[in-house]
C-alpha cells in the first residue's frame, strides 16, 4: 500500500494547456496519464492555430511517453512565445519523468517567473522536490499550490500522501486526504482506504502509547 502511495506522488501532475491548468475528474489510477482538458478560466492567447495544433501534439505525446518527440515540440515553443508558462511546466514534467531533476527545477522555476500565480506549477515542482528528498521544500510547494487555489485536488493528494508517507504526521494526511475526497464528485475509493488505514494506525499508536504510560 506505501509502495503504491509513492507511486501516485511522483507521478501526479497534470499537463497543461497554454495557459491555465486543465482538470479533469482525477484518479490516482489514471495518474501517470497527463490531463489535457480545457478549464473554464482559460484565456485566449494571441498563437497561430498551427502552435496550438504543435502543442495539442506535444500533449498527446507525453501520453503516449514519447517523451523525445512532446520535447523538442515544446523546447521550440519556449523560442517562439517566451512568455508562455505552460510549455515550461510541462518541459518540467518531461524532465522530471525522464530522470533530470535539475532541469525539471530550473523549467518549473522559468514558468513560476513568467506566471506566479498558477497552482500547477508549485504542484509539479513539489514532485520534483519529494523526488530529490527534499521533503519541506515539497510541502511549501504544495502549499503554495493551494495559496492560489484552495481546491487544487492534486496537491490536496499529493500533501496527503508527503504527510502520511515521508513527514509523518498522521493528523494533516488525514485533513488532505478528506479535502482531496470531498472536492470529488464520487469517493476515490482507493484513497478511502487510505484513509481507513491511517485511522487504524493511528488508534493503534495511541492504545501502544497508552498501554506504555500504564506500565511506567
Amino acid at each position: 500500500m506505501e509502495f503504491s502511495r509513492r507511486l501516485i506522488l511522483v507521478c501526479v501532475a497534470c499537463a497543461v494547456w497554454l495557459s491555465g491548468c486543465a482538470v479533469s475528474k482525477p484518479h490516482p489510477s489514471e495518474s501517470q496519464q497527463p490531463v489535457a482538458v480545457t478549464d473554464s478560466k482559460k484565456i485566449k492567447l494571441d498563437v497561430s492555430p498551427s502552435a496550438k495544433r504543435d502543442y495539442d501534439r506535444a500533449l498527446a505525446s507525453i501520453r503516449a511517453k514519447r517523451y523525445d518527440q512532446a520535447e523538442r515540440t515544446l523546447v521550440k515553443m519556449t523560442q517562439a512565445y517566451p512568455t508562455l508558462s505552460g510549455p515550461y511546466v510541462n518541459l518540467g514534467m518531461i524532465y522530471h519523468r525522464t530522470g533530470r531533476s535539475d532541469q525539471a527545477m530550473e523549467a518549473l522555476n522559468k514558468a513560476i517567473e513568467i506566471n506566479p500565480n498558477r497552482p500547477d506549477t508549485y504542484n509539479q515542482l513539489g514532485i520534483v522536490l519529494r523526488s530529490t528528498g527534499q521533503f519541506k521544500a515539497a510541502r511549501d510547494a504544495y502549499e503554495r499550490a493551494l495559496h492560489f487555489d484552495p481546491n487544487y485536488l492534486y496537491a490536496h493528494l499529493n500533501l496527503g500522501i508527503l504527510y502520511d508517507l515521508y513527514l509523518r504526521d498522521a493528523s494533516k494526511a488525514l485533513d488532505h486526504y478528506e479535502r482531496y475526497q470531498s472536492l470529488l464528485p464520487e469517493q476515490d475509493q482507493q484513497v478511502s482506504k487510505w484513509v481507513v488505514d491511517l485511522k487504524r494506525r493511528t488508534q493503534k499508536s495511541k492504545k501502544t502509547k497508552t498501554a506504555q504510560k500504564q506500565q511506567l
